[in-house]
């Protein structure tokens, strides 16, 4: 029988190295055979030569197989306890620390990880693949059955064969032949008979003392009496660890390797000399960044604490010596006992902690400019403390602090740049001159020449012109992680702008941010974001996460405990005293934890840091009486801006500029945190500019029927905004942001810009929570439309993911106007992610929709007499694609079948034309096809986007017309170029219907050369008596400061094919609370 075994290596090695090639490969750890007596196994290198036994220790390495004879094997590496049953074979893919991944060919394992584990472990079998998220243990036979155990921990089994995931809860076990993919809890007797090392001590780490879970498990003799096992450090003891057989009552019996141990067993911790490395092919380790901020001067609270929050640093330093801890700001001050002490009593705990760098933020700054540059200047010469800011300059246009700091995390090298927010009326400083804007992306080049991994610190709450981290995102380029203050809001896995990651923590240690980075070869191969939470840490005991890592409790440490009762027994003493003392500040012992600190290479920088005013004899520890405080400053947690704009308007059509128009626009404006609302009052006149009766349009006027006073009321709105796209809640009613609904199937771009003479509002709602979604959008709030007698457009959209990669969708379009003719559109989505990574996503959706006229009612989904394919389904939309997403590019691939006897029923019948919202396509056409591709790209200070879409016959025989004129293509072209470069933008693009009917008659070459550049121009401008084909338009802006000025050109649509030229330029002045801050 092994001389088969033995024989059939060969082929199964093929099957391993395979697998290996799924996962990446990643450099062996010293994982090896444990227990002196037992010889009965037999192990092959990745090439399938035998490899001695007897060699002891022998370190498996990556691709090598080891085969159980009839005795079970215990393997243990740094971090994973390995149990693999009798006649069991198992294929190594990789034996690295924070990752190792198995291939259990055939037989039973059982795998344990410690309780301080942070990483995965990955096991697969030829049905399934199966892992594991930090601590636990899992049981995985794989014979005449497939059966998965958790045995504490949550286990994610993916079935190769029908690629569906299941999450196995810890203490339960799925058959993966189950076809409903139901888990089932396990006993305590199937726990504690299936666990390496049962905690019979933690009853909460068992299964509920009521399970019972229908296995039956068969015993046979023990095969020895003790095992020996190997261990670094201090290794759980190992009771009962293995079942031999397992089997439902009803099912086929699985058979099982026999126990390994007795009913007890002996644990020794045996001191062995290193074995030697194996080759290394790839070095692959994590770095894991903590930050925080926003603590308000908090030493105690509701929070995690720094006593507990000192505790998970340990633990965390413990495992890892590649890491670092920052913090963003606004943190000492905000409470009387850190105000009293000037801060002093925060700086010494972040000192304690072993804070890596500081970025300061408006809070940091109460104590005044030269108390925190002495602050800083202490912090660098006592602690290795960082304090950070590379936009804070003086009146030289020098840096005040340090813009950046190199730390070396054992040869990874994390460039950290410090951003600042400072409060207004700090004088002898600027925040965001022209010399910072200007040199922006040099000084992160820089730094990103210095270093592996470049880091953004910094609270954007309060920027100048209300910059934000996503604005950095877009922006910048080459910064790989932005750590923003708490009214980021971003969500807990963060949020990710191109290539640039951004995350924050809550305030007042609610919460405690962790990044891990997993690096292969010294490149970033994934980055994963979380939020340790005050329920974590406070009640670990109902945590999921805490459980994961099976934590129980968290202890505060005791020195940073003393540390906090000398400072509140200091600030009672003062507060009795009625005057702040000036005291030293005991020596507080602090037992020093040996990990490798980050070392810090001082920054290559080509302008000198200017020089303190004056120096102190200090040291950290001594608390100084504070100079003249009278108050303590309040500090608000809502950011507010207000203001108005005003803006002179002069435009003139179809070149005619001695016809034009001149106007004036004010538009006051308020906003708080997220939310924002504008509002407006306008008019344009050809006569006396300050005579209201000469004003050919404006929105001050109350006449007419009651509709039109609704109008005019609502057109006092300029804009209202609330959130950012891809937020919970986000809400947008303005006049020139385009409009996307759904699967875009119907509405693409739904084109909202308007102008001084006809205004739309267009209004788009998102909200998001959990796995449901809502949609809402309506395309004219100021009821323009229903006055001109059209229909007004609006839609919802109800969406369920029921997991990450699916999304279900039921939405509907509805039309209505003044007629009381109501018409709803509904449709049914689903949408798959097919690839989700972190530079590239896949999606693939499908769309059906139909339309329903509902006053006067009239079926119009279908026509049962119909003689006809095309006249029982008269209305409907069937649309397919594919979205495809890298950090810079967004495309599109969508194909169309379509019956539309309705006009509005169409591919993008919605979208930014001037066929948007009426029949564009011959109505007699029948059924017919569409196909359409979409390409963005998205750079720093370049955009480009293009877009076409042509619907051909049924025979696919001809290009289906348009409605107006069978002579024209249907198709339909959109190109727009972007370029931004400091305070200059300018966008230039067209839009062209009938491109090919263009095209065709300037290949015909009729009217000779002259003809032929005319027939060029009419690709751009349109033809004589068909202007309204081609939609060109140009705009300028530029601005400094709270100034700017605009020029726009267009082709607006006059009457039925005909448009002509308008030109309009303008100017504004910005009087608001942030407009005139230095730019």
């Amino acid at each position: 029988m092994k001389k088969v075994i033995i024989f059939t290596i060969t082929i199964l090695m093929t099957l391993s190295v395979v697998t290996a090639a799924t996962t990446t490969p990643i450099t062996s750890r010293y994982l090896q055979v444990v227990g002196e007596a037992n010889l009965d196994y037999f192990v092959f290198d990745e090439r399938g030569v035998f490899v001695d036994p007897s060699a002891a220790p022998v370190a498996l390495r990556e691709g090598w197989m080891i085969l159980a004879g009839q005795e079970p094997v215990v393997l243990q590496g740094p971090q994973t306890t390995i149990l693999l049953q009798k006649e069991s074979m198992l294929a190594v893919n990789s034996a690295h620390v924070e990752r190792p991944s198995f291939y259990l060919v055939a037989g039973s394992a059982s795998f344990l990880t410690p309780t301080t584990y942070l990483g995965f472990l990955e096991v697969s079998t030829p049905a399934g693949l199966y892992t594991l998220k930090g601590y636990g243990e899992i049981f995985v036979t794989s014979d005449t059955s497939e059966l998965v155990f958790s045995l504490g921990g949550d286990v994610t089994a993916f079935n190769n064969i029908t690629r569906d995931t299941v999450t196995v809860k810890p203490f339960s076990y799925l058959n993966l032949a189950d076809p409903l993919k139901k888990t089932k809890e396990i006993s305590q007797t199937t726990y504690q008979t299936l666990s390496i090392n049962p905690r019979k001590e933690v009853s909460r780490l068992q299964p509920k003392v009521a399970a019972t879970d229908e296995l039956t498990i068969y015993y046979s003799a023990p095969a020895v009496e003790e095992v020996k096992v190997v261990a670094k450090t201090a290794t759980p003891v190992v009771e009962k660890p293995a079942p031999v057989v397992v089997e439902k009552e009803t099912a086929p019996v699985v058979e099982k390797a026999v126990p390994v141990v007795s009913e007890k067993v002996v644990v020794t911790a045996v001191k062995v000399e290193e074995p030697v490395a194996p080759p290394v092919e790839k070095v692959v380790y994590d770095v894991y960044i903590a930050h925080t901020g926003d603590l308000h001067g908090q030493i105690e609270g509701d929070g995690i604490g720094y006593a507990r929050l000192a505790t998970l640093l340990d633990w965390g330093r413990s495992l890892s010596d590649r890491n670092l801890l920052v913090d963003v700001g606004n943190s000492v001050s905000g409470t009387p006992l850190a105000e009293a002490f000037e801060g002093e009593s925060v700086a010494v705990l972040l000192d304690m902690l072993g804070y890596n760098a500081i970025a300061p933020s408006s809070g940091d700054y109460a104590y005044g400019l030269e108390r925190l540059k002495e602050a800083a200047e202490l912090a660098s010469q006592f602690s290795n403390i960082k304090v950070l800011a590379a936009n804070i300059l003086d009146n030289r246009d020098q840096p005040i602090f340090e813009p950046y700091g190199i730390f070396n995390l054992k040869g990874y090298k994390v460039g950290v740049i410090g951003l600042s927010v400072p409060p207004e009326g700090i004088y002898g400083i600027t925040a965001l001159s022209d010399v910072v804007l200007a040199n922006a992306q040099a000084l992160v080049d820089e730094v990103k020449e210095q270093s592996d991994f470049v880091l953004l610190i910094g609270n954007t709450k309060g920027a100048p012109y209300g910059i934000t981290s996503l604005d950095i995102a877009q922006e910048i380029d080459n910064i790989d992680l932005i750590i923003d203050g708490s009214a980021a809001q971003m969500p807990e896995g963060g949020r990710y702008v191109g290539q640039t990651l951004i995350v924050n923590s809550d305030e007042e240690l609610k919460s405690v941010g962790l990044v891990a980075i997993h690096v292969v070869d010294g490149e970033v191969d994934d980055i994963e974001a979380l939020r340790i939470k005050t329920s974590d840490v406070l009640s670990p005991r109902t945590s999921a996460l805490a459980s994961a890592f099976g934590i129980e409790y968290v202890p505060e440490d005791p020195s940073v405990v003393a540390y906090i009762g000398e400072q509140k027994r200091l600030y009672n003493s003062w507060l009795a005293a009625q005057a702040p003392p000036k005291v030293e500040l005991p020596v507080v012992e602090v037992e020093e934890v040996v990990v490798a600190e980050a070392v810090v290479e001082e920054p290559v920088v080509t302008i000198a840091v200017a020089p303190l005013e004056a120096e102190r004899d200090d040291t950290p520890l001594i608390i100084h009486e504070p100079a003249g405080i009278s108050s303590s400053p309040e500090f608000s947690k809502k950011s507010f801006d207000f203001g108005v704009t005003l803006t002179y308007n002069f435009t003139f059509d179809n070149y005619k500029i001695d016809q034009y128009k001149m106007g004036l626009s004010i538009n006051p404006y308020f906003g708080v945190n997220d939310f924002s609302i504008g509002l407006q009052g306008f008019f344009l006149t050809a006569g006396e500019f300050f005579s209201p009766t000469t004003w050919d349009v404006t929105n001050i006027d109350f006449t007419g029927n009651t509709l039109d006073i609704i109008s005019q009321s609502l057109r006092f709105i300029d804009y209202v905004k609330y959130g950012q796209k891809g937020d919970s809640f986000y809400l947008i009613a303005d006049d020139h942001t385009p409009i996307s609904f759904g699967r875009r199937t119907l509405v693409n771009n739904l084109g909202v810009a308007s102008n001084p003479y006809e205004e739309h509002l267009g209004l788009y709602l998102e909200v998001r929570q959990k796995k449901l979604g809502i949609e809402f959008f309506i395309d004219d709030l100021y009821l323009t439309r229903l006055i001109d007698s059209k229909d007004l457009v609006t839609g919802v959209r109800l969406a369920y993911s029921p997991v990450s990669v699916l999304s279900l969708g039921i939405s509907s379009l509805a039309t209505f106007n003044t007629s009381r003719d109501i018409k709803i559109y509904p449709s049914l989505d689903i949408g798959v992610t097919i690839v989700n990574q972190r530079k590239f996503q896949m999606d693939a959706f499908i769309d059906l929709t139909t339309v329903l006229k509902l006053n006067p009612f009239e079926n119009t989904i279908w026509d049962e007499d119909g003689a006809v394919f095309a006249e029982i389904l008269p209305n409907f939309v069937l649309a397919a694609g594919f979205d495809f997403h890298t950090n810079n590019w967004d495309f599109r691939l969508i194909a169309a079948a379509q019956n539309n006897s309705d006009g509005l029923l169409s591919l993008s019948s919605f979208n930014s034309t001037n066929f948007s919202g009426e029949r564009m396509l011959d109505q007699a056409a029948g059924i017919y096809y569409s196909f359409g591709g979409e390409v963005a790209y998205n750079g720093p200070s370049f955009h480009f986007a293009t877009s076409y879409q042509i619907p051909v016959s049924g025979d696919f025989t001809a290009i289906v017309p348009l409605d107006v004129d069978s002579t024209l293509t249907g198709d339909i072209l959109g190109l727009e170029f972007g370029y931004t470069h400091k305070n200059f933008e300018a966008v230039v693009g067209v839009r062209r219907v009938g491109l090919i009917s263009a095209i065709k008659d300037m290949a015909a070459f009729n009217d000779g050369i002259i003809g032929m550049f005319k027939d060029i121009g009419g690709l751009f401008v349109g033809t004589s008596g068909s202007t309204r084909l081609a939609q060109p338009y140009v705009s300028l802006r530029g601005n400094y400061s709270a100034f700017s000025l605009f020029a726009d050109l267009t082709l607006v649509n006059v009457s039925g094919m005909t448009s002509q030229p308008r030109v309009t330029f303008g100017a504004t002045v910005d009087l608001g609370k942030n407009s005139f801050k230095t730019k």
